[in-house]
């Protein structure tokens, strides 16, 4: 089946995605939803193009039981793999949907509701002045939710972001921190005279009501409890009035609950929001769908892959009642290699238990 016309100006003029236009014209796939075969009937009728009578729904190169050897093993937690050229073409893809790169910060943010309820929670924060705590295992989106969120907060002349990078190789200590408030309100001091920085720092905030310092730590679980106090000392001091003139947002793994327990003076005034990962089939579903989404190109996984997903998940050896989106990406960039090495138009259920089995 040939034409002149582009595959994206036909997904146009059907009001589809490239994606399904190119299932057809490649794998000779029809879309599922009727609706959309018929406006995509309607467009290649429209251009007088014919479709060859045998083209019609092709199902899915099917996996041979015996190479499912065993669904409950676990895949290796790993980055994203960058998908090969030929994979996007093959999905008619402009992009890695998976790949660890964020668009904007929309796009970034989880479909959980705890997810975009994390950049909400920052947000009020910063506005009040409050001193809370993203807690959550490795991989969830903590992180991803803090950078959404900082990229909101900056479109904000109102808000300065000071975000301090904790160093791998030795914890971060209380003089950084007031060096970086020094330097980015500029105090005379610098931070090398600790009294003298926050207070010359109090100084400034006060003539500007307007100005809203957010300070930002991450990896905060690898901080000295000596340094949890003196942070949680340095936003309950630096105020005016009953105002606290500092936002502090720390992010940490899970681990930190126990250290927070045993500072009663950081537990009770900070405000722990805590992150999970994806915890049933349906959020895997809405993750998936909403980065297929932004290429417009939803139909490239099954609807039962995520259900699959879920299933062999939960069938390993270390259930955890959730899936880290982290782990999710890898997954699902395996899923499109393979999808396209066996020229599958989309990604079945079989195709992610042949991963599960072969990991």
């Amino acid at each position: 089946m040939k034409s002149e016309i582009s595959q994206r100006l036909l997904a146009q003029e059907a009001g589809l995605s490239p994606a399904a236009v190119n299932n057809l014209l490649r794998h000779g796939a029809w879309p599922i939803n009727p609706d959309h075969r018929r406006r995509l009937e309607s467009a290649l009728s429209a251009r007088g193009i014919v479709i060859p009578a045998e083209a019609g729904i092709q199902s899915v190169p099917k996996i041979p039981k015996s190479e499912i050897r065993n669904p409950k093993s676990k895949i290796p937690k790993e980055s994203p793999m960058p998908l090969d050229p030929s994979d996007l073409r093959h999905f008619g893809l402009a992009r890695n949907p998976f790949s660890a790169a964020r668009v904007n910060s929309e796009a970034a943010v989880l479909p959980p509701d705890e997810h975009s309820g994390a950049v909400q929670r920052i947000k009020e924060a910063a506005a009040h002045g409050e001193f809370i705590i993203l807690v959550g295992p490795q991989g969830t989106g903590k992180t991803t939710a803090l950078d959404a969120a900082e990229d909101q907060l900056a479109r904000d002349d109102r808000y300065k972001i000071i975000r301090i990078l904790n160093p791998q190789t030795e914890r971060l200590r209380y003089g950084p921190i007031i060096q970086a408030i020094g330097l980015n309100l500029g105090t005379v001091y610098n931070g090398f005279n600790y009294d003298r920085t926050l207070h010359q720092a109090r100084e400034i905030l006060i003539r500007k009501p307007d100005l809203r310092p957010v300070i930002i730590i991450d990896d905060c679980h690898a901080l000295a409890s000596q340094t949890l106090y003196a942070v949680k000392r340095l936003w309950d001091n630096v105020k005016y009035g009953y105002r606290h003139l500092f936002a502090i947002v720390l992010i940490a793994q899970d681990s930190i609950q126990t250290r927070i327990d045993n500072l009663r003076e950081v537990g009770t005034h900070a405000d722990l929001y805590n992150i999970w990962g994806l915890r049933n089939p349906d959020e895997v579903q809405a993750y998936i769908t909403k980065k297929l989404k932004a290429l417009k190109a939803e139909n490239v996984f099954d609807a039962g892959a995520a259900e699959t997903i879920w299933r062999c998940e939960q069938n390993g050896k270390t259930t955890r009642g959730w899936i880290p989106p982290r782990h999710l990406n890898k997954l699902c960039c395996d899923a499109l290699h393979t999808a396209a090495e066996l020229g599958a138009p989309s990604v079945t259920g079989d195709i992610i238990e042949h991963l599960y089995a072969k990991s």
